[in-house]
C-alpha cells in the first residue's frame, strides 16, 4: 500500500488530491462488495462524522466535523465497468464537496485497488485539510485492508484450555459501582426521545458551538459527568457527545435531560433504553465533547 500527496490550482480553488493502492487476495467482486456499502465508510470514517439517516446501502445523510467546524452532507456510491476495471465513486455533496474514486481490477489472482481523493477548497482552506485529507486516507486505506483481511480469513476452531490453565487465567473482576443509583440522580423526562427527531438532530448539529472536553475512563464516570453537566449549565441547553466504539448522544435542557440516543455500528437506540445498553458496555473510555445548542428547541 501507498499514499502519495497532490495540491493542484483549479481557478479560485485549491484540489487537495491523495492517492494510495492496496494489494489484495481476494477477488475483485469480493472487494467491490465491502466498498460499495456506505456503512463501510460510516465505520472508518466514525471520527469525523455524524450520523443523520442511512437512506440505503449507497447513501447517507452525515454531519462532516472539520477543524471545529460541522458540515452538513450527503455519501453517494456509484458503481461502473469499464474493460476490466470496476469503478466505484463515493461523492460527498453538500456544504462541503469531496470525491473518492476507486478502481478495482484483477491482479495476479486476487485485486488492485487504486483509490484517489479529492478536496476542492478554498486558499486559506489549504493548510488546515491538508491534515484532515492525509488521515482521512490513512484511515481508509486501513479500514479496507482490513475489512478485505476479515473476509479471506480463515475461521480457526480454538484449543480448549487445560484444567491448569483454566485455574492460571481465572481473574477477580473488581465490583462494579451499580449505575441505579447514579441514574436516580439525574434529571431526565419521563421519555427522553427528543433526538429521535432527524429534523431536530440536524439543527442541533449544525447550529451548536463547542464549549467544553472532558475525558472519561468508565460508564460511572461519564454519568456522574451528566450530573455535573446538567448543573453546571442548568439555565442554558447543551448537547453532549461521546464517541468512541459506540455514539452516545444527549440533550440536556435547562438541566434536564431531554434526549438519549446511543448507536452501534448497525442500531440505534432512544430514550430510557439507552441507559440500559450503557450498563452492558465493559469498556467506556474516551472523550466527551459538550456543545452550547444555538437555537430555541
Amino acid at each position: 500500500m501507498y499514499c502519495s500527496p497532490e495540491t493542484i490550482s483549479w481557478g479560485l480553488f485549491l484540489v487537495l488530491r491523495r492517492r494510495f493502492e492496496i494489494v489484495s487476495p481476494a477477488p475483485p467482486n469480493d472487494v467491490l462488495a465491502i466498498l460499495t456499502d456506505v456503512k463501510n465508510y460510516l465505520r472508518w470514517f466514525r471520527d469525523f462524522i455524524e450520523v443523520i439517516n442511512i437512506q440505503s446501502d449507497r447513501s447517507a445523510d452525515i454531519i462532516l466535523f472539520i477543524s471545529g467546524g460541522r458540515y452538513g452532507v450527503t455519501m453517494s456510491i456509484d458503481e461502473w465497468v469499464e474493460g476490466n476495471v470496476h469503478y466505484v465513486r463515493v461523492v460527498f455533496s453538500g456544504r462541503f464537496h469531496m470525491i473518492l474514486t476507486l478502481m478495482v481490477e484483477p491482479s495476479d489472482g486476487g485485486s488492485r485497488v487504486s483509490g484517489e481523493l479529492e478536496i476542492a477548497v478554498g486558499f486559506f482552506w489549504e493548510r488546515m485539510l491538508k491534515g484532515f485529507a492525509s488521515d482521512l486516507v490513512s484511515r481508509l486505506s486501513r479500514g479496507i485492508n482490513e475489512a478485505i483481511q476479515a473476509l479471506i480469513a480463515r475461521p480457526v476452531t480454538p484449543i480448549a484450555p487445560s484444567e491448569t490453565a483454566r485455574v492460571e487465567r481465572k481473574e477477580v473482576k473488581k465490583a462494579k459501582p451499580p449505575l441505579a443509583p447514579l441514574i436516580g440522580d439525574l434529571r431526565m423526562v419521563n421519555d427522553p426521545r427528543k433526538l429521535e427527531d432527524i429534523v431536530l438532530l440536524s439543527t442541533i448539529l449544525m447550529k451548536s458551538k463547542l464549549i467544553s472536553t472532558r475525558r472519561v475512563n468508565d460508564v460511572v464516570e461519564f454519568i456522574n459527568e451528566l450530573r455535573i453537566i446538567s448543573e453546571e449549565f442548568k439555565n442554558e441547553n447543551v448537547y453532549v457527545v461521546f464517541r468512541n466504539k459506540v455514539a452516545v448522544s444527549v440533550l440536556i435542557e435547562k438541566g434536564v435531560i431531554t434526549g438519549l440516543r446511543i448507536k452501534f455500528d448497525s442500531e440505534e437506540v432512544n430514550g430510557k433504553e439507552v441507559l440500559d445498553r450503557l450498563s452492558e458496555l465493559e469498556e467506556f473510555k474516551g472523550v466527551i465533547h459538550i456543545f452550547r445548542v444555538l437555537v430555541t428547541l
